[in-house]
């Protein structure tokens, strides 16, 4: 159980950065972080995530990219991830029945 207070601030940061997490399906850059806080410092973005690891609200593997993730938070839970590939898999099941209807013209 997470039990270390938040400012303002890191409160703010947290909310992005799952909202990112839940619309792309993946954890954002230090970059990504920067542009979502409207901010210019790499090094506040980093400061920002760095203090949310030692409270306990995010998990990232050092020395890799997008390896954030929120402490309780489900990859599965992202909505519009969901969507994407109920969209994709829609898109190869119509694809699928074109290529059979071509083959079956061409075995006869």
């Amino acid at each position: 159980m997470i039990t270390k207070p938040l400012t303002k601030r890191q409160a703010e940061t947290l909310e992005l950065i799952k909202g990112f997490i839940d619309q792309k399906g993946y954890a954002p850059s230090v970059s990504e972080v920067v542009d979502l806080l409207k901010i210019k410092s790499r090094s506040t973005a980093h400061s920002l995530v760095k203090q949310l690891v030692n409270k306990g609200y995010l998990v990232k593997t050092d020395n890799e990219v997008r390896t954030l993730r929120v402490v309780g938070q489900k990859d599965s839970d992202s909505l519009e991830s969901n969507e994407v590939l109920r969209a994709e898999n829609a898109r190869l099941r119509q694809e699928n029945m074109e290529l059979r209807k071509k083959l079956a013209g061409c075995e006869n």
